[in-house]
């Protein structure tokens, strides 16, 4: 039988630690702005293994009154190798509004992904490493590195079958050779049909562009696995 209060006080310390984690840089941000995040992703089964991955998301930003940013993924990710292990190769396209411009501007960001799931103190824990090419229109292409970590109650929570969640996930720059932002994420999922869950969220990012800034994101993500 699960230690309900046990689970709850390991997802309390993680919390602490992601967040003591970030307060060195979060002393040098600027006061962040606001922003709503729509995503839903969809799993489709090719064959034995083998899955086409296709997802969406629209960021909406200046205190979430425009839609300034918005990615679309196709991919294929595989998980024969190992129990708990996945990979993933991903074509991402980025369309993004910068500053005062109104027009968009195009990345093409291809990226491999590495995803292994365990345990951690009774938790369900998850490592994602990530490699992706930047292609910024008018810019530079770049290689930036990312690493996700979450961890997953397993217990659930109400009728609704609510599982509470956190992660962080680390940014790293290969051309300038530094670590780049943070994301600390605090949300919790709930199944709304056999292949269908829904994830909410907030999302605390801090990122250096010329100087360090920080935003507070509210995001919802549907997920659909066939």
């Amino acid at each position: 039988m699960i230690d309900t209060s046990s689970a709850i006080r390991n997802i309390t310390v993680i919390v602490v630690a992601a967040l003591l984690l970030g307060a060195g840089s979060v002393a040098s941000a600027s006061d962040g702005d606001f922003r709503y995040w729509s995503e839903a992703s969809f799993l489709v089964p090719i064959r034995d293994d083998w899955q086409f991955k296709f997802e969406h998301k629209f960021d909406f930003e200046d205190e979430a009154r425009r839609l300034g940013y918005q990615e679309h993924d196709y991919g294929f990710v595989y998980s024969g190798l190992a129990d708990g292990l996945k990979m993933s190769a991903v074509l991402k396209v980025v369309h993004a509004k910068t500053g005062d411009r109104e027009d968009w501007i195009r990345e093409i960001r291809p990226h491999f992904n590495v995803s292994l799931r365990s345990k951690l103190l009774g938790l369900d824990l998850s490592n994602r490493s990530r490699f992706e090419y930047r292609d910024v229109e008018d810019k530079d292409a770049a290689w930036r590195f990312r690493h996700k970590v979450r961890l997953v109650s397993p217990v659930t929570f109400t009728s609704w079958q609510v599982k509470p969640y956190i992660a962080d996930e680390l940014f790293y720059k290969f051309d300038s050779r530094r670590f780049s932002g943070q994301r600390f994420y605090a949300g919790f999922y709930v199944p709304l049909a056999e292949t269908i869950r829904l994830e909410l969220f907030y999302l605390w990012y801090l990122y250096d562009d010329d100087h360090w800034h920080d935003t507070n994101v509210l995001g919802s993500h549907l997920r659909f696995t066939f």
